[in-house]
């Protein structure tokens, strides 16, 4: 057992010694760097076979290069097979014979290994690097590959230097309580998944990650139960065996529980030596196995020390924890395997182990789960549905969503994913994408059982389990060795029946029925308690005032995706004794405490963060759409928590939003998204609820007679003058308006022209009315494509409807006789037939194309010489804005609304009063030409800032939370 480091990053070799001795736990007796070509190799060393110092490491053998991390146990029949093939050996340790073996048989010797290993082999003549963890993972991998250059490390400390936070992780940690491969907590780093191996090709740069083992769909043996016990019990005698070589003192831990006193009980007869065996136990008797060990001890006749563990020794563990398990890892059990690890190495430094045999024997209670909710589905699910509804589930106990949630899976695959996921979150926002690298697990058997025992293998044991064994033991030098781990022992117990592993209150049947060869049932057939510690108990208790002072709001509201209220509602819960969410509060004191350790959210003037929603009709190509998708992408996220709930499909989004989590409502009309929106507000209660566009702004409004602690946003972007009220029905129809707008906290106009508007449709100087004007919302990656045409090329982009003018430019167009033109018109509405009987009428087929809405719009106006816009009016005219970022000059009606704001005759383009005054400017090449491209972009670089506006969004935002 060992600590490795490889890296051709060229750090000093004091900066390479630090890095391991950051680690020295791992291997306290030997610490060996060593530079080859510009490849710097590291090792920390625990001696457990050949102490001599001929086999320290980094080890070297005709070319090549070895540091390794890890036992293989049938190393001598491999070096019998190589003395063979004509090999000779200077130690007796399986350093060399990995090596040896590597140089015979290249990458394929890591299917003739039996062992726990990580290892990277460096090949000085091909300037190859070839790395291999093995089948289960129990020995870690971590690696980081950015542009050529790598490091590999046996953990993550030695590497994280510089590294930023991988927000992905801490969600996927908070709902598992520990971070699966290949993810780690840094980006750019990451877990070489178990049965990997990995290959850099340092010629060419190139990295490649391949399987060489993975579960098998499963080929069921038709052998006897008989046989099927017979064969097992060979089996583990053979891998107990091979696990009991080492030349310093080892035995066995021993536990109340079936896997350890078997592994123990076997090791006892199968050992020419008398098996040291060692337990823990514990003040309360709830969680104290000691008096059950101590009895299998004595009938298996093992030399047994047994250590009674105070809660203070256990507590004390804590800071341990998080300094050697490098990432946050939530398994409480974590606390007693240090101290297991920490007393036994007084006596020891190898120790056999029970791990494993749950998994692949269905020994856990969620296999007892399985079989109830395998009842539970035949249920049809309209009836699962209307119960999880029902009220009695209220009545019935404290935590009904993860029943509810139980209640409304439709297959059983879900259930098994939420054993290990959880069935209740405290997340935000939860996206389970990553766990569809482990859906293999779906396709190996047909049996639910076997399905859930798969998922537990691949995900849990990796992860959870052999994380929490391997730093457990190295935080005190010691090696454990897990003999259900034996990767012969998983794929022969996979193809045994079910019935023979288990069956409804008989767990393990088989295991049971091997132990009692060698300890009477009765003895072993008590109640299991579980490697398990009170710390629910605690928290409310001794350790109360640690986990208030670590789990204050500063640190909470720095948490990615976070629900913080819900988890602070759940943490007070605890506390006052009304339910039970120990679990979800350990995993995020953990995040705490390593967050403190490696000094990640220490911010010291850290608040909580204000939600803020807001809504839009559609991610489609309207300007009120995409300004505010903008500002909910930009806005200060260190102040504002947002989410962006989107009224339409989301199949017919037109460009991408990113940094923020989009809700799609999926409807057609606004009418039918209201239920959603009202349960979305009630749900998550957000400070302020931002809308645009006239008919959001009136449901807004309405929504605001039911939450009276939100505060409701309206933006209007239209002149509302101009929307006629003729009939006794409209007029009825405008005095609700007024009631609605009036409703709201604050109403964000884009123009001053709008804002006067809307005070003389309001009757009043209201100070809800600020006018804010639209921001530059993108500037980069325009592309400026040439063409052949050389004539005058004018566009319009925007609704084909009778307010956007589009007849009387082409009236106007028409009247051009001094040189030949190209006119893009890009939209869709109603108008459409009717402007392209226009265009015929005029003869204008040949000088006009039509686009629909596209996202390369500021790509195409940019290919322009003029932007036309001949609206009636306009609330404030955004693609106007954006064509002339582009550097591109207007001619524009000096219409009612913000026009004449973006608009300065004579410098980014021309404003007219009449179709007239178009026809002659059109007219006039000299004019036409005297804009140049740089003053048009200057003319609303500064003006319409999007930094500045930003700023004054954010300004009302906090006024109104402040009020």
């Amino acid at each position: 057992m060992c600590g490795i480091y490889a890296t051709n990053i060229p750090f000093s070799e004091d900066e390479v010694k630090l890095k391991l001795e950051s680690i020295k736990f791992r291997g306290p007796d030997h610490t060996g760097i060593k530079k080859i070509d510009d490849i710097v190799l590291g090792h920390l060393r625990l001696s457990i076979i050949d102490l001599d110092a001929r086999s320290h490491q980094p080890f070297n053998h005709e070319g090549l290069s070895i540091v390794f991390n890890g036992e293989i146990y049938n190393f001598q029949d491999i070096k019998t097979e190589l003395i063979t093939l004509g090999y000779s050996f200077t130690t007796s340790g399986d350093t060399e014979v990995l090596l040896a073996g590597y140089k015979e048989w290249g990458k394929d010797i890591v299917h003739k290994l039996n062992g726990m290993f990580a290892f990277v082999i460096y090949d000085t003549i091909a300037k190859k690097i070839f790395c291999s963890r093995d089948r289960l993972g129990v020995k870690p991998f971590y690696y980081s590959w950015q542009e050529g250059k790598f490091e590999i490390c046996s953990q993550l400390r030695p590497i994280s230097q510089h590294k930023k936070i991988n927000e992905e992780a801490i969600s996927i940690f908070l709902d598992c309580t520990y971070i699966p491969s290949p993810h780690t907590i840094f980006q750019n780093v990451y877990k070489l998944p178990p049965g990997n191996n990995l290959e850099i090709d340092l010629h060419t740069q190139q990295i490649s990650i391949y399987e060489y083992w993975n579960l098998k769909p499963i080929n069921k043996w038709e052998i006897s139960y008989e046989e099927a016990t017979s064969q097992l019990h060979d089996l583990l005698k053979d891998a107990i065996k091979i696990r009991l070589q080492a030349d310093v003192p080892f035995g066995s831990f021993l536990s109340g529980g079936i896997d350890s006193a078997l592994i123990s009980s076997i090791a006892a007869q199968v050992s020419p030596d008398s098996i040291k065996t060692f337990s823990i136990g514990f003040e309360d008797p709830e969680f104290d196995e000691s008096k059950i060990a101590a009895q299998y001890a004595s009938i298996i006749g093992s030399v047994h020390t047994e250590t009674l563990c105070t809660t203070q020794q256990v507590l004390e563990m804590i800071p341990k924890l998080v300094s050697v398990y490098d990432e946050p890892f939530g398994d409480s059990s974590a606390l007693p395997s240090l101290l297991l690890n920490k007393v036994t190495k007084q006596h020891v430094t190898v120790a056999l182990s029970g791990d494993g045999g749950d998994e692949s024997f269905l020994g856990y209670n969620h296999f007892d789960w399985v079989t109830k909710f395998t009842k539970l589905i035949r249920i049809p699910f309209v009836i699962r549905w209307l119960t999880s509804k029902a009220l009695v589930l209220n009545i019935l106990g404290k935590r009904t969503e993860p029943i509810k949630r139980i209640l409304n899976l439709k297959t059983a695959n879900s259930f098994i994913e939420g054993i290990f996921v959880g069935y209740n979150t405290i997340l935000e926002k939860r996206n389970l994408n990553w766990l569809k690298t482990y859906n293999s697990y779906q396709k190996l058997s047909r049996n639910v059982h076997q399905k859930t025992a798969d998922l537990n293998i691949k995900l849990w044991l990796e992860n959870d389990s052999n994380v929490k064994v391997d730093r457990a033991s190295m935080a005190y030098s010691m090696e454990v060795r897990s003999p259900f781990l034996d990767y012969r022992i998983i794929e022969f117990a996979r193809n045994l029946s079910v019935s023979f592993r288990y069956m409804p209150g008989r767990k393990k049947r088989i295991l049971r029925d091997i132990l009692k060869e060698y300890i009477p049932e009765q003895v072993f057939n008590q109640p299991k308690k579980g490697f398990a510690i009170p710390i629910g108990a605690w928290m409310r208790n001794e350790l109360k005032e640690e986990f208030v002072t670590n789990l204050s709001d500063r640190f909470l509201y720095q948490v990615p995706n976070l629900n913080v209220p819900k988890f602070k509602k759940m943490f007070q819960e605890h506390l006052k004794g009304k339910s039970d969410y120990s679990s979800y509060i350990w995993r995020v004191y953990v995040l705490s405490k390593w967050c403190q350790e490696f000094g990640y959210f220490q911010e010291s003037n850290a608040q909580p963060k204000s939600k803020i929603f807001f809504i839009i009709p559609t991610l489609q190509a309207g300007g009120a759409e995409h300004i505010i998708s903008f500002i909910a992408q930009n806005i200060d996220k260190t102040k504002f928590s947002v989410k962006l709930i989107v009224l339409g499909y989301e199949k017919d989004n037109l460009y991408d939003v990113k940094d923020v989590d989009v809700i799609y409502c999926n409807k057609k009309r606004l009418t039918h998204a209201i239920p959603k929106l009202f349960k979305l507000i009630y749900k998550n209660n957000p400070a302020i609820v931002f809308g645009t566009i006239g008919h959001v702004n009136l449901t807004l409004g309405f929504l605001s007679l039911f939450f009276k602690k939100t505060k409701f946003i309206g933006r209007v972007s239209t002149l509302i003058s101009k929307i006629g009220y003729f009939s006794k029905e409209k007029q009825i129809n405008k005095r609700i308006k007024k009631f609605l707008y009036n409703r709201l906290h604050a109403i964000i106009c884009q123009s001053s022209d709008m804002k006067a508007d809307f005070e003389s449709f309001l009757n009043t100087h209201s100070s809800k009315l600020t006018v804010i004007n639209n921001p530059i919302t993108s500037t980069e990656n325009i592309i400026k494509t040439e063409s052949s045409f050389k004539g005058f090329k004018f566009i319009t982009v925007g609704r084909l409807s009778p307010e956007k003018g589009h007849v009387r430019i082409l009236n106007c167009l028409a009247k051009i006789k001094s040189y030949d033109f190209k006119y893009t018109i890009i939209g869709s509405g109603p108008l459409e037939s009717l402007i392209k009987e226009k265009v015929s009428e005029l003869g204008l087929e040949k000088n006009v194309d039509y686009i629909p809405y596209t996202n390369q719009v500021l790509n195409i106006v940019n290919a322009h010489d003029y932007f036309i816009q001949g609206s009636y009016f306009e609330g404030f005219p955004n693609a106007l804005l954006e064509s002339c970022t582009t550097g591109t000059p207007v001619l524009a009606f000096n219409a009612p609304g913000g026009t004449k704001e973006i608009v300065q005759d004579g410098v980014n383009g021309f404003l007219v009063e009449t179709e007239f005054e178009l026809i002659e400017v059109l007219n006039n090449i000299n004019k036409l030409t005297s804009i140049e491209s740089n003053n048009v972009k200057s003319s609303v670089s500064s003006k319409f800032d999007s930094k500045k506006i930003l700023k004054e969004y954010e300004s009302i935002f906090q006024k109104l939370l402040n009020n």
